[in-house]
């Protein structure tokens, strides 16, 4: 492909980026540290302000840091927490065995992801739903468990990425084969992987919003790649070749979420593997559903015409996001 170098030159310009990350979720965390027997700090944040608010330890009195006033007891559901608070925490007795949680979750903030480090060593995340928002504070920590709380955070992540599901719909419309089609997204796995977990864990730091404009230029490049009819479909290599590179790119707006929803200090490359495991089972479910309906499609007599529409249709929005996100990259240097 002709714009595979040019491709290549989109991917590099990230390392050369600075600061945090991109593709947000709208997600609450919640961080609990005993740093002594009975004694924790609680942290609250969300991605988005709505109305959520975390339930204490069960026992546990509590008051806001800094604060003078004397240690209270009042359900944490009377009271109106704000984002970015941090509490003092005194139970009578160990963390493990209590009930905790987060209320409010719903339509706005469908899930929250609790922390807790505790004094023995012990550490555990759990994710919280508006039909489970109470989870018991272990005595041990779970690796499993790790694993499997964020397998659906991916699928979530994925599903809920536009942009990243449109890059695998032109996929389909450029390679039409299903032979093709998987191995450019097994290199589109295999590179994101790579670069999400880099990102995630710190090792490279890139900026939010050169991140999201690069993703849609990768989708523009393949939309124009698409419309080019006179040209046969590139050999299975040459597209693998060309999700590798963009796989570099997407992985890093993957890691946004991921950074947003915080991790576990220990047991972390079970999050990142259930993470990744959960992006890759939304991808084939997307993949799957995109090459049965093209299948009717390209052997419809619409073919052509239906390709050029939705070619044209994912160009412009591909376009459209690329302008806004250059803004943004501009707004931000300023």
């Amino acid at each position: 492909m002709q714009r595979f170098a040019f491709a290549t030159l989109v991917a590099l310009c990230l390392v050369c980026s600075s600061d945090v990350f991109a593709h947000g979720m709208r997600t609450a965390y919640v961080e609990i540290v005993e740093h002594a027997p009975g004694q924790a700090i609680l942290r609250f944040r969300t991605t988005v302000d709505v109305r959520v608010t975390p339930q204490f330890p069960t026992g546990c009195e509590w008051k806001n840091a800094g604060d003078d006033v004397p240690q209270r007891a009042v359900p944490s559901t009377n009271v109106l927490v704000q984002n970015g608070s941090t509490f003092v925490l005194r139970c009578h007795g160990p963390l493990a065995g209590r009930d905790a949680g987060v209320t409010g979750l719903g339509t706005e903030i469908s899930e929250a992801v609790v922390w807790v480090s505790q004094i023995d060593g012990t550490t555990s995340t759990h994710l919280l739903t508006p039909a489970e928002p109470i989870f018991r504070i272990p005595a041990a920590s779970r690796a499993l468990a790790n694993f499997t709380e964020y397998v659906p955070l991916g699928v979530k992540h994925i599903l809920e990425g536009a942009d990243h599901l449109l890059f695998l719909l032109l996929l389909v419309l450029l390679l039409r084969r299903p032979k093709s089609v998987l191995i450019a997204e097994t290199a589109f796995t295999v590179s994101h992987g790579l670069s999400f977990s880099a990102a995630a864990l710190g090792w490279i730091h890139v900026s939010k919003e050169a991140t999201e404009a690069c993703i849609a230029m990768s989708l523009l490049l393949l939309a124009l790649d698409v419309e080019r009819k006179d040209k046969a479909p590139p050999s299975p290599n040459a597209a693998a070749a060309l999700a590798l590179v963009f796989g570099l790119v997407h992985g890093l707006g993957f890691a946004g979420g991921m950074a947003e929803l915080g991790m576990p200090s220990q047991n972390i490359g079970w999050a990142l593997l259930g993470f990744g495991v959960g992006v890759e089972v939304g991808q084939i479910m997307f993949l799957a559903v995109a090459l049965v309906l093209s299948h009717f499609l390209f052997r419809s007599r619409f073919s052509l015409q239906s390709t050029i529409v939705l070619t044209y249709l994912a160009g412009g929005l591909a376009a459209y996001w690329l302008l806004d996100r250059v803004r943004g990259v501009l707004v931000a240097g300023h």
